[in-house]
């Protein structure tokens, strides 16, 4: 019922924190969202601002494109209506038409800007460049096109366009003739419609442009003409005339440079201050719509960059004093769900424990999971669990994270170091006592003698308080799980979670040796103490996939229905169990022994040939005689049989051994037949033929038949293979059957039937 009403409020108090949270950061979400939101309205507004800048200052500059060309019309039409025009045109005049408008030419050019004053004749050539006078007379068709189409048309034409010398802002208007002869033209000339054209243009310099624009700097590239290099027969430059700052890169190298300026990416073409100069630009076309030059306008933003880094920095700070506020609650929150949290925690940990323990189904797989856990839930502190071995005589180290190497059994006896031993679990107060143990003060007078001693010190740097949780099994305490934090005392959640992790292991451990020790009973004979025919099968197919050397010996009581019969079952019992007793003492304890039913004993020996067993087999003789002068049995002998892993090509594979144990087996029968009480190794050709084997090895009495109802047993007949015996008169569970053969293939060797 408590733990009903502590969960209970426990899931009270995590919803109020969690509506506490909630509601904090609903508020801090909805305060910086306006905050983001002003400050996004802010930057629009700066860069629209910016926008605007740039839109005027380009704007002014198209203007101011407009107004000369209209500048240039005007004027090329007010000189083009100069009635003492036409005649110099019809007939040439070259000096003439240059004193007439030399003088206004320099007025033009002084007061307006006026830079290129040029008259020009049918088809298309040059007659006078008020500018130049020194030139003239040259073709105009191939790099002029505004002006031969002005004096084809007979329309006034303005715009931009390149000449031999230079680009400019232009006008071109065409000079009619009456059509009406004048009293000074001669009788019958055929004078044309269009006498000539009037060219003027203004120079786009870089005065005119810096004068219109206040804060911002313009460049203008003039794109170089292939009928002008054509004409003047040498490569026609390029042009560039800029009042750019000197932290604008303009750097214009070849024709492939100036045409990527057209419509190329101008913040990789011309390197500059993003956060002071925005670059914009106008593509110039030439009358018949080509690009002829690229007018540059770097308009001045860092007004604009200076509003947005006031915005930035006035959001940041809110924002700062926002979370400053949001830290305080957070901090005031946390601790109101810091317990819930932990208890939480320690509930899931025990429930992933649990379940990690549940598929752990033997002791070490047990252990691996108790490391793996404490090295998740340990904080970083140095743990170690110590478990008593079989005889709880000593500790060993089960888990071990940042306690040194210690000596564990018979290691303490010589270990020079007294701090690399453990205590014993009679000595350990944590064990002894069966309470948890907290050594605060290694050199306070009630710390721990093994502390003192150097025992149970960790590592260096560590100096906090040594806590020792003992840990029982089956009802024993049987282990102790140390903790020390580097500094101080570990805190209490996390000591819970320890606990709970010694507690669980302790029942698994429980568990885990119960299924054992059961295990071990139903794989081991009642009446002998050794494994039976079904462990050691199993035992067997896992030592034949470490594909080691090995050898079997086949063991059977000589006469041992006699002896039952004669002295009773209960001396056959002791005779079994001394036998039993004595294999297991006479061989090694890696080499697997068991009874295969009544009489019969197999043993598997790892890393043994075959004369090597047969020495083996001959000490188990000796061992036997030497058991049997105890008295206590009536005396009796063994006969066994050898055979080995080369009997057969694939001697680690189930069949393989199959074949190797009736070898052996054939073996015995040989033993048998010779006389009993002896070791025989089996003839390698008996796999081929075994009665052939028997005869080869020694031969058998000339009746068989008699030998073997003389001895109690059955002979086989010469197409039978020799087998094995009919089961007799079982005590305890067992069967002790006379040694007998049949034809049929026996329960003990056939495998294929189990156990």
């Amino acid at each position: 019922m408590q733990a009903s009403l502590s969960s209970l409020r426990s899931s009270t108090e995590a919803r109020r924190t969690l509506a506490l949270r909630s509601f904090i950061v609903v508020m801090v979400l909805m305060v910086a969202a306006a905050l983001l939101t002003g400050l996004v309205g802010q930057l629009r507004a700066i860069e629209r601002s910016a926008a605007i800048t740039v839109d005027k200052d380009v704007r002014h500059v198209e203007r101011v494109l407009t107004e000369k060309t209209a500048d240039a019309l005007a004027l090329a039409t007010l000189i083009a209506q100069d009635p003492m025009i036409v005649r110099p045109l019809a007939h040439g005049q070259r000096r003439s038409l240059l004193e007439r408008f030399e003088e206004p030419f320099e007025v033009l050019r002084r007061d307006h800007g006026v830079n290129h004053l040029h008259f020009a004749v049918p088809p298309a050539t040059s007659l006078l460049r008020v500018h130049v006078p020194n030139t003239y007379g040259d073709d105009l068709t191939h790099y002029r096109p505004m002006l031969v189409a002005a004096m084809a048309s007979g329309v006034p034409l303005a715009g931009f366009e390149r000449g031999r010398f230079g680009a400019s802002a232009r006008a071109v208007v065409p000079v009619r003739a009456s059509i009406a002869p004048d009293s000074w033209m001669e009788t019958g000339d055929d004078v044309p419609a269009v006498v000539g054209v009037v060219d003027l243009g203004f120079s786009l310099d870089t005065a005119l442009l810096s004068d219109a624009l206040s804060e911002s700097a313009v460049a203008l590239i003039t794109l170089p003409s292939q009928a002008v290099a054509e004409t003047l027969d040498r490569d026609d430059p390029i042009v560039v005339q800029s009042t750019f700052d000197e932290t604008i890169d303009l750097a214009v190298a070849d024709p492939a440079a100036a045409h990527a300026l057209i419509d190329g990416d101008l913040t990789e073409l011309i390197p500059h201050d993003h956060r002071q100069w925005r670059l914009s630009r106008r593509v110039l076309p030439d009358h018949l719509g080509e690009p002829a030059a690229v007018l540059l306008v770097a308009s001045d933003v860092s007004d604009a960059r200076h509003a947005t880094l006031l915005a930035h920095l006035t959001t940041v700070l809110t924002l700062l004093l926002l979370l400053a506020v949001g830290a305080v609650l957070e901090v005031l929150r946390r601790r109101g769900l810091r317990t819930v949290q932990a208890a939480t925690e320690s509930v899931v940990r025990s429930a992933q424990l649990s379940r990690a323990l549940r598929l752990a189904d033997t002791e070490d797989a047990t252990l691996r999971v108790a490391d793996r856990a404490l090295s998740l839930i340990g904080d970083g502190a140095p743990t170690r669990l110590l478990l008593a071995d079989s005889s709880r005589a000593h500790f060993e180290v089960a888990v071990n994270h940042g306690f040194g190497p210690a000596a564990t059994g018979a290691e303490q006896s010589g270990a020079p170091d007294p701090g690399q031993q453990l205590p014993t679990p009679g000595r350990c107060p944590a064990t002894r006592s069966g309470e948890i143990q907290r050594f605060e003060d290694p050199t306070a007078l009630d710390a721990c003698p093994f502390i003192l001693s150097g025992e149970c010190g960790t590592g260096e740097g560590v100096h906090g308080v040594l806590r020792c949780r003992p840990l029982s099994v089956q009802g024993a305490t049987v282990g102790v799980l140390q903790v020390q934090p580097h500094v101080g005392a570990l805190d209490r959640h996390l000591e819970h979670r320890l606990d709970d992790l010694v507690r669980q292991i302790g029942d698994h451990l429980s568990t885990v040796r119960a299924q054992a020790e059961s295990s071990r009973q139903a794989g081991t004979d009642p009446l002998t103490g050794v494994s039976n025919r079904r462990s050691f099968d199993a035992a067997v197919t896992g030592r034949l996939r470490e594909r080691r050397p090995y050898a079997v010996l086949f063991a059977d009581l000589d006469h041992f229905k006699l002896l039952n019969d004669t002295h009773g079952h209960e001396v056959g019992d002791r005779a079994l169990r001394l036998f039993a007793g004595t294999m297991k003492a006479s061989f090694r304890p890696d080499d697997l022994v068991a009874r295969f039913g009544g009489e019969e004993f197999v043993v598997y020996l790892p890393d043994c040939d075959r004369e090597q067993a047969r020495v083996a087999a001959e000490r188990l003789r000796g061992d036997l005689a030497l058991a049997l002068t105890a008295g206590g049995v009536p005396g009796f002998t063994v006969s066994i049989g050898v055979a080995d892993y080369r009997h057969v090509a694939n001697s680690f594979e189930g069949p393989g051994f199959d074949q190797v144990l009736r070898a052996a087996d054939t073996a015995l029968l040989q033993a048998k037949e010779s006389g009993r009480n002896r070791v025989t190794i089996c003839d390698e050709r008996v796999l081929a033929s075994p009665v052939d084997g028997l005869v080869s090895a020694g031969g058998v009495p000339d009746d068989p038949r008699d030998a073997a109802e003389a001895s109690g047993r059955a002979t086989t007949t010469p197409t039978e293979p020799a087998r094995r015996r009919t089961p007799g008169h079982s005590s305890s569970g067992s069967d002790h059957g006379s040694v007998g053969r049949s034809a049929s293939t026996p329960a003990s060797l056939d495998r294929s039937r189990g156990s």
